[in-house]
């Protein structure tokens, strides 16, 4: 049953680092800081450059990050800042579910799994545990 669920977290922890690695491309090479940084403008999100590369930047590396599973826990941890600002600058206005999609029921999912691996961490499969189980004494 141990197997199971260190396959489960596996296949979710790559599954939600393909994610942000998609959406930190589109924000930092498809559409660029500039035009990221416009949008954030637009929504009234405070300083719209730095969170446009703060954003872009944590997205993009710390998906591939979690991908690896290397510094899940902290990495989660700066994602789950960028998706609690998602959802109050950009969709809350939309309430949950959203006849135009706008809705925060998806970056709120984002948020509860990151929270998750906040906690859990990469589990057994990722380089979290490998490199650091190295350095710890054989009882």
């Amino acid at each position: 049953m141990q197997n199971l669920k260190e396959c489960a977290m596996l296949i979710l922890r790559i599954g939600i680092g393909v994610v942000f690695v998609g959406h930190g491309w589109d924000k930092v090479v498809t559409n660029g800081i500039d035009k990221v940084a416009g949008f954030f403008a637009s929504m009234g999100i405070p300083s719209p450059t730095a969170s446009a590369y703060f954003g872009g930047y944590v997205e993009l590396i710390g998906g591939i990050l979690l991908i690896v599973g290397l510094g899940t826990n902290i990495v989660s941890l700066l994602l789950s800042v960028v998706m609690a600002g998602a959802i109050y600058f950009v969709h809350l206005k939309d309430g949950f579910l959203s006849v135009d999609g706008g809705g925060y029921e998806y970056p709120l999912v984002l948020l509860l799994v990151l929270l998750f691996f906040a906690a859990a961490g990469s589990g057994r499969f990722g380089l979290d545990a490998m490199v650091f189980k190295r350095g710890k004494a054989k009882a």
